[in-house]
C-alpha cells in the first residue's frame, strides 16, 4: 500500500498496516500531538516508528527526529519513507528499560509487536 502527499511524499507500507487509519490520527486528527506541541528546533523520539508516518509529521517542525523501530520489515519500509528527509535519523532496535536482547515475536499485527524477554512479554508499539 502506499499514501501520495500532495507535496510529492510517498508512504509505504506492508497492506496491512493500516496506513491511512494511522496518517490521518496523526497528520489530521493530531492524536499524537493534541495536548503538546513539537517545538521548533527539538528533537523527537520516536519509539516503535513503524514505517515512519509519525516521524514525517515530526520533522516537518523538528530539528530531529530519531525513529526507533526493532521489526526488519517495518524498518525497511522506514527506510524508503524517510531518506529525502535528512533531519530523520534511523534505528533498527527497540527501547527498553535495561540494556540486553530480547525476542521479538512479530506474529500478530504489523503495527504492535511484544518483546520477550526471558519469557516475560514486554510489549512494543
Amino acid at each position: 500500500k502506499a499514501l501520495h502527499r500532495r507535496d510529492g511524499t510517498k508512504i509505504v507500507g506492508a497492506g496491512e498496516t493500516q496506513l491511512w487509519n494511522h496518517y490521518n490520527d496523526i497528520w489530521n486528527h493530531r492524536s499524537y500531538t493534541k495536548y503538546f506541541e513539537i517545538p521548533a528546533d527539538g528533537v523527537v523520539l520516536d519509539v516503535g516508528a513503524n514505517v515512519g508516518v509519525f516521524s514525517l509529521f515530526a520533522a516537518r517542525k523538528a530539528r530531529l527526529v530519531h525513529a526507533f523501530e526493532p521489526s526488519l520489515t517495518n524498518f525497511e519500509y522506514l527506510v524508503a519513507n524517510t531518506r529525502k528527509t535528512p533531519n530523520i535519523m534511523v534505528h533498527n532496535f527497540a527501547i527498553g528499560s535495561a540494556n540486553g536482547h530480547a525476542t521479538l515475536d512479530l506474529s500478530g499485527s504489523p503495527t504492535s509487536c511484544t518483546l520477550v524477554d526471558n519469557g516475560t512479554p514486554r510489549y512494543c508499539v
